[in-house]
């Protein structure tokens, strides 16, 4: 149940993931990074799953597409292609749930895409339950296999309580308001306390550790920094957070706030122009 964590902004997308990696009974094995980079389209890619295929999904994606549009056309059959040539058994899931991020000149704004290689409908369900989730609206929105899917502004995988995400985002009018960094560490610090199957038949365990990891792709390029680390996780332990994370419902952040005094008066002019019609 690795974190990947989506936020599409008017100049920038981001993706907030964690760096985890544990066995079936939730001992942590290794901690390591969940997505990584095409600077030259500019993209991200994040995974869900095995962290082997990561990197093999890397590699033909870095050498097969120019840009982040021809990916989006041409990942289906480059994941199928995967799929069939790796021999998964030799330890590397064929399970797997991809995230796609980056700028689209066709669109002319940025983007975000989904992809799931398996029926994960045991999985949601189980998930559900876990959380006391609604089962029947969760498994409305399973996605279908092999099929790449559009997401909107904002992804949050695994999905938090509404409760929850509500006090997170509670400061935040709109998308472009949301600080990936602070809000984004406090998704990742909310996911870290579920406690859920990790698949159906393993037992309930926290899953989210390691380090928090923010990935941001500009027009430009990319660029990536650890935001928190949890130095309290020890390889071949359990990930056991720490007191149950409690958002407080944020202010109204000011929209002036980070504006020059010139675009603050031109600003408030608009405002009392626009009230007086």
């Amino acid at each position: 149940m690795s974190a990947v964590n989506v936020i599409v902004q008017r100049d920038r997308a981001c993706i907030v993931s964690d760096g985890a990696k544990y066995d079936a009974a939730g001992i942590l094995k290794a901690i390591g990074p969940k997505c990584v980079s095409l600077p030259h389209l500019p993209a991200l890619i994040a995974s869900r799953g095995a962290c082997e295929a990561l990197p093999i999904l890397q590699y033909h994606a870095t050498w097969r597409f120019p840009t982040f549009d021809h990916l989006i056309a041409g990942i289906e059959v480059t994941v199928a292609e995967i799929m069939e040539t790796y021999d998964f058994d030799s330890g590397i899931s064929p399970e797997q749930q991809f995230t796609f991020v980056g700028w689209s000149e066709a669109r002319g704004r940025f983007a975000a895409f989904g992809m799931v290689t398996h029926d994960i409908t045991d999985g949601v369900r189980q998930f559900a339950e876990d959380t006391g989730g609604n089962v029947a609206a969760v498994l409305a929105a399973v996605p279908e296999p092999m099929k790449l899917i559009e997401f909107g502004d904002d992804m949050c995988a695994p999905v938090l309580p509404d409760d929850v995400a509500e006090a997170i985002f509670s400061g935040c009018a709109t998308i472009d308001d949301v600080d990936p960094a602070v809000d984004g560490l406090k998704i990742l610090e909310a996911q870290r306390q579920l406690k859920v199957s990790g698949r159906p038949g393993w037992p309930a365990a926290h899953h989210v550790g390691g380090f928090a990891l923010l990935s941001t792709v500009t027009r430009d390029g990319v660029t990536e920094r650890i935001i928190h680390r949890w130095n309290e996780d020890r390889i071949g332990e359990p990930i056991r957070p720490a007191a149950p994370f409690k958002p407080a419902i944020a202010p109204a952040r000011d929209p002036l706030a980070g504006m020059s005094r010139l675009q603050r008066d031109i600003l408030r002019r608009k405002q009392r122009k626009a009230a007086r019609r």
